[in-house]
């Protein structure tokens, strides 16, 4: 039983938009950063999966936040010029409702965002705050824009007020403050016409198995190594993984600053948007009292760690953090597959498919309609069990239940996608844990793909 008890791309409207520009001394907007984690997310996604635009092409962004509250859009472009693109002329009050999209820019704004001169590396930063930050030193500086076009001094206090918005979280954060800020940031790349980079699509596998743990008390788990070792071998070898890139983190590699380290820097710096990363991880899952407010079911769920502590969701992977982590995947294909206790509890939509009633599930990238999809919609979990239910190794003890039909699956059915596997192996599960163990372990799958990855072309 594996359950552990206890912008710009430059923005074009007029020959004069251009000139605006050149007009203004623009400094960059620095990155909003708090020591406390965001007790909710806004993701944000464009209308080009590999977040490259060629000169002419016209960008669409569309932004959600888990929470209501006042959207900031603001972009900078190769040049260092930084607009604030939403709120606008066009649509001045900014409160956004939460998980619901907004779209810049939309059919009732007279503007498009056209690609142009200068070209290079550009960012889109999307701000939520859930109250209103004074804009009053932003006002009459559009000109004949639609949007603002920010100077120096505005953007100086733009920063001051975020900072200040922050700094109340860290101080209030345990009385239970409604203050905060939420933010995400996406690079975009611009090129001259005809100059889009050419390259091929790379598919990325990382196995993640905690086998054994740091703490005694915490029970070993020897099936976990077969597991990574069987998966790990046909991903490695039958999949068109890139076998140079790809990872393997077993036992005392699998820590909150490593994994932390393989969201944050390895794989946005090894991957680009369009590429493929199928993660896999086995061992331990739990539940815990809700840690921050947001869990209609008042459970979040974790990942035990090499390091983690029984009863002590602190030292565990909780599914808040780890949709954030994995928020930096944005725009890539993703495939989670997760053979955990509890493992469909860390996507977003458990309960409407286990259960009864509509509340959402959680994952980071479940918690809510808005995270669910990282930003972009090429988000798939495969999930050993239900988020009420135990993950189970085969009486043999020789593998994890589920993995052992995941890797039967995909060695004698060429060119299946996850769709298929999850089909595959759902009855196959079932039937051998019923049979076995007397209880109930209903594999589950969120499915947010645009078309079907095959997994064993």
């Amino acid at each position: 039983m594996k359950a552990l008890n206890y912008l710009i791309i430059a923005v074009v409207f007029s020959i004069s938009a251009s000139q605006a520009f050149a007009q203004r001394a623009i400094v960059p907007v620095e990155r909003p950063t708090s020591s406390q984690p965001q007790s909710f997310y806004v993701n944000v996604s464009v209308n080009h999966e590999n977040r490259i635009y060629e000169e002419g092409d016209l960008m669409t962004v569309t932004v959600e936040s888990s929470k209501s509250g006042y959207l900031y859009l603001l972009y900078k472009d190769a040049s260092g010029s930084v607009a604030l693109l939403f709120p606008n002329k066009f649509h001045t009050d900014n409160h956004i409702g939460a998980s619901r999209k907004v779209v810049i820019p939309n059919s009732s704004m007279s503007f498009d965002l056209q690609t142009m001169a200068p070209f290079g590396k550009e960012k889109l930063q999307a701000i939520v705050s859930l109250n209103p930050i004074n804009t009053q030193a932003l006002s009459n500086s559009g000109g004949n824009l639609p949007f603002q076009v920010l100077n120096s001094r505005q953007l100086d206090s733009l920063r001051n007020d975020f900072s200040r918005a922050i700094g109340v979280v860290g101080r209030n954060r345990e009385e239970g403050s409604e203050n905060d800020v939420a933010e995400y940031t996406m690079e975009i790349t611009t090129v001259k016409k005809g100059h889009v980079p050419q390259r091929d699509k790379k598919r990325i596998f990382v196995g993640i198995c905690v086998a054994k743990y740091s703490d005694s008390r915490i029970p070993a788990l020897p099936a976990c190594e077969k597991d990574i070792v069987a998966i790990g071998r046909f991903f490695n070898s039958s999949s068109a993984v890139d076998s140079d890139e790809s990872l393997v983190y077993v036992n005392e590699d699998v820590t909150k600053e490593k994994i932390r380290a393989l969201f944050y820097d390895y794989l946005p710096n090894h991957t680009n948007p369009g590429d493929e990363v199928i993660i896999y991880w086995t061992g331990h899952g739990a539940r815990c009292a809700d840690t921050s407010g947001d869990e209609k079911d008042r459970f979040d769920e974790t990942l035990v760690l090499y390091d983690s502590k029984p009863n002590d969701p602190t030292t565990q992977l909780i599914d808040d953090d780890f949709g954030r982590w994995v928020q930096n995947l944005s725009g890539r294909k993703v495939l989670f597959i997760l053979d955990t206790c509890h493992s469909e509890g860390m996507g977003n939509r458990a309960k409407a498919l286990f259960s009864n009633d509509d509340d959402d599930w959680d994952f980071g990238f479940g918690e809510c309609s808005v995270v669910k999809d990282l930003g972009q919609p090429n988000l798939a979990l495969i999930a050993s069990c239900a988020k009420d239910e135990v993950s189970l190794v085969r009486a043999n003890d020789d593998m994890s239940v589920m993995t052992w039909y995941v890797v039967d699956c995909l060695k004698k059915n060429p060119s299946v996608n996850h769709k298929e596997l999850h089909k595959k192996i759902k009855s196959q599960v079932f039937d051998y844990v019923k049979k076995e163990y007397g209880i109930d372990q209903n594999v589950g799958i969120q499915d947010e793909f645009d078309s079907p990855m095959i997994l064993n072309p």
